[in-house]
Protein backbone atom coordinates (compact mmCIF):
# COMPACT_ATOMS: atom_id res chain seq x y z
CA UNK A 1 0.00 0.00 0.00
CA UNK A 2 2.84 2.36 0.92
CA UNK A 3 4.65 1.50 -2.32
CA UNK A 4 1.59 2.39 -4.36
CA UNK A 5 1.32 5.72 -2.52
CA UNK A 6 5.02 6.46 -3.18
CA UNK A 7 4.58 5.64 -6.86
CA UNK A 8 1.57 7.95 -7.14
CA UNK A 9 3.42 10.78 -5.39
CA UNK A 10 6.43 10.31 -7.65
CA UNK A 11 4.19 10.47 -10.72
CA UNK A 12 2.55 13.69 -9.47
CA UNK A 13 5.91 15.33 -8.66
CA UNK A 14 7.35 14.34 -12.05
CA UNK A 15 4.28 15.69 -13.85
CA UNK A 16 4.46 18.99 -11.98
CA UNK A 17 8.21 19.33 -12.54
CA UNK A 18 8.02 18.93 -16.30
CA UNK A 19 4.92 20.97 -17.00
CA UNK A 20 4.91 24.71 -17.02
CA UNK A 21 1.90 26.98 -17.10
CA UNK A 22 0.61 27.28 -20.64
CA UNK A 23 0.01 30.78 -21.98
CA UNK A 24 -1.70 31.28 -25.27
CA UNK A 25 -2.48 34.43 -27.21
CA UNK A 26 -5.77 34.77 -29.07
CA UNK A 27 -5.69 33.10 -32.46
CA UNK A 28 -5.85 34.88 -35.80
CA UNK A 29 -9.64 34.72 -36.10
CA UNK A 30 -10.19 35.85 -32.52
CA UNK A 31 -7.81 38.80 -32.98
CA UNK A 32 -9.63 39.79 -36.17
CA UNK A 33 -13.03 39.68 -34.46
CA UNK A 34 -11.73 41.58 -31.44
CA UNK A 35 -10.54 44.41 -33.71
CA UNK A 36 -13.72 44.68 -35.81
CA UNK A 37 -16.06 47.44 -34.66
CA UNK A 38 -19.66 46.67 -33.86
CA UNK A 39 -22.03 48.71 -36.00
CA UNK A 40 -25.35 50.26 -35.02
CA UNK A 41 -26.88 47.59 -37.28
CA UNK A 42 -25.15 44.79 -35.33
CA UNK A 43 -26.28 46.25 -32.03
CA UNK A 44 -29.79 46.80 -33.41
CA UNK A 45 -30.09 43.14 -34.38
CA UNK A 46 -28.98 42.09 -30.91
CA UNK A 47 -31.39 44.52 -29.22
CA UNK A 48 -34.29 43.44 -31.43
CA UNK A 49 -33.59 39.74 -30.92
CA UNK A 50 -33.44 40.25 -27.16
CA UNK A 51 -36.70 42.22 -27.22
CA UNK A 52 -38.50 39.54 -29.25
CA UNK A 53 -37.30 36.62 -27.14
CA UNK A 54 -37.90 38.41 -23.81
CA UNK A 55 -41.65 38.62 -24.39
CA UNK A 56 -43.83 35.86 -23.02
CA UNK A 57 -44.66 34.02 -25.04
CA UNK A 58 -41.70 34.94 -27.22
CA UNK A 59 -42.64 36.96 -30.29
CA UNK A 60 -40.12 35.23 -32.53
CA UNK A 61 -36.61 35.68 -33.83
CA UNK A 62 -34.84 37.69 -36.52
CA UNK A 63 -33.21 36.87 -39.82
CA UNK A 64 -31.48 39.40 -42.07
CA UNK A 65 -31.17 38.65 -45.80
CA UNK A 66 -28.43 40.93 -47.17
CA UNK A 67 -29.12 40.00 -50.81
CA UNK A 68 -32.64 41.36 -50.62
CA UNK A 69 -32.06 43.85 -47.80
CA UNK A 70 -34.87 42.30 -45.79
CA UNK A 71 -35.12 41.90 -42.04
CA UNK A 72 -37.62 39.22 -41.10
CA UNK A 73 -39.26 38.75 -37.74
CA UNK A 74 -40.28 35.12 -37.82
CA UNK A 75 -42.19 32.66 -35.71
CA UNK A 76 -42.62 28.91 -36.09
CA UNK A 77 -45.52 27.16 -34.39
CA UNK A 78 -44.73 23.50 -33.84
CA UNK A 79 -48.22 22.41 -32.78
CA UNK A 80 -50.02 20.42 -35.43
CA UNK A 81 -53.34 22.05 -36.38
CA UNK A 82 -55.95 22.15 -39.07
CA UNK A 83 -55.49 24.70 -41.82
CA UNK A 84 -58.17 27.03 -40.39
CA UNK A 85 -56.71 27.04 -36.89
CA UNK A 86 -53.14 27.47 -38.19
CA UNK A 87 -54.19 30.39 -40.40
CA UNK A 88 -55.97 32.11 -37.52
CA UNK A 89 -53.01 31.50 -35.18
CA UNK A 90 -50.63 33.11 -37.69
CA UNK A 91 -52.96 36.04 -38.33
CA UNK A 92 -53.29 36.59 -34.57
CA UNK A 93 -49.49 36.53 -34.29
CA UNK A 94 -49.14 39.06 -37.13
CA UNK A 95 -51.63 41.34 -35.38
CA UNK A 96 -49.83 40.98 -32.03
CA UNK A 97 -46.41 41.74 -33.50
CA UNK A 98 -47.76 44.79 -35.30
CA UNK A 99 -49.54 46.09 -32.19
CA UNK A 100 -46.47 45.68 -30.00
CA UNK A 101 -44.44 47.43 -32.70
CA UNK A 102 -46.84 50.45 -32.66
CA UNK A 103 -48.27 49.55 -36.06
CA UNK A 104 -52.04 49.52 -36.53
CA UNK A 105 -52.93 45.96 -37.63
CA UNK A 106 -55.77 47.09 -39.91
CA UNK A 107 -54.21 50.05 -41.70
CA UNK A 108 -50.62 48.85 -41.48
CA UNK A 109 -49.52 52.38 -40.58
CA UNK A 110 -47.37 53.46 -37.65
CA UNK A 111 -49.68 54.67 -34.90
CA UNK A 112 -49.47 58.33 -33.83
CA UNK A 113 -47.66 59.91 -32.05
CA UNK A 114 -44.87 57.59 -33.25
CA UNK A 115 -42.99 58.33 -36.45
CA UNK A 116 -41.58 54.84 -36.86
CA UNK A 117 -42.09 51.40 -35.35
CA UNK A 118 -40.76 50.25 -32.00
CA UNK A 119 -38.64 47.74 -33.90
CA UNK A 120 -36.71 50.28 -35.98
CA UNK A 121 -35.92 52.25 -32.81
CA UNK A 122 -33.47 49.50 -31.87
CA UNK A 123 -31.34 50.60 -34.85
CA UNK A 124 -30.34 54.03 -33.62
CA UNK A 125 -27.80 55.49 -31.26
CA UNK A 126 -29.10 55.49 -27.72
CA UNK A 127 -27.46 58.50 -26.15
CA UNK A 128 -26.31 60.69 -28.99
CA UNK A 129 -27.68 62.40 -32.04
CA UNK A 130 -26.42 61.33 -35.40
CA UNK A 131 -26.61 64.34 -37.70
CA UNK A 132 -25.04 62.31 -40.52
CA UNK A 133 -27.93 59.84 -40.63
CA UNK A 134 -30.12 59.92 -43.75
CA UNK A 135 -33.37 61.80 -43.33
CA UNK A 136 -36.16 59.62 -41.93
CA UNK A 137 -33.91 56.57 -42.00
CA UNK A 138 -35.91 54.80 -39.28
CA UNK A 139 -39.14 55.24 -41.27
CA UNK A 140 -37.35 53.84 -44.32
CA UNK A 141 -35.94 51.00 -42.22
CA UNK A 142 -39.50 49.98 -41.28
CA UNK A 143 -40.07 49.28 -44.98
CA UNK A 144 -37.53 46.43 -45.03
CA UNK A 145 -39.02 44.69 -41.98
CA UNK A 146 -41.20 41.69 -42.84
CA UNK A 147 -43.11 39.23 -40.72
CA UNK A 148 -43.27 35.50 -41.36
CA UNK A 149 -45.25 32.83 -39.56
CA UNK A 150 -44.94 29.08 -40.19
CA UNK A 151 -47.36 26.55 -38.71
CA UNK A 152 -47.41 22.74 -39.00
CA UNK A 153 -50.60 21.33 -40.49
CA UNK A 154 -52.26 18.01 -39.74
CA UNK A 155 -51.64 16.82 -43.32
CA UNK A 156 -47.83 17.12 -42.85
CA UNK A 157 -47.42 20.39 -44.76
CA UNK A 158 -46.56 23.83 -43.42
CA UNK A 159 -48.76 26.88 -43.68
CA UNK A 160 -46.67 30.01 -44.19
CA UNK A 161 -47.99 33.56 -43.93
CA UNK A 162 -45.72 36.47 -44.79
CA UNK A 163 -46.41 40.18 -44.61
CA UNK A 164 -44.53 43.45 -44.56
CA UNK A 165 -44.55 45.15 -41.16
CA UNK A 166 -46.19 48.17 -42.77
CA UNK A 167 -49.24 47.68 -44.93
CA UNK A 168 -52.25 45.46 -44.58
CA UNK A 169 -51.46 42.77 -47.16
CA UNK A 170 -50.14 39.28 -46.55
CA UNK A 171 -49.33 36.17 -48.59
CA UNK A 172 -50.45 32.68 -47.61
CA UNK A 173 -48.65 29.65 -48.99
CA UNK A 174 -48.23 25.95 -48.26
CA UNK A 175 -44.84 24.33 -48.12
Amino acid sequence: MLTKFKATCAAVVTTLAFTAPVHSDPGEVTKYLMNEPATVFDLGLIRLEYFLTSYYPPLGSTLYDSRNDRLTIRKAFDEVSSSDIAEQTCKDWLERVRKIGAVDPLSGMVEPPFENSVYSNFFKHISQRNDDAPEDYLKKFDEIIHLKCNHLLDDGTILSIGAPLLGGSFVISRL
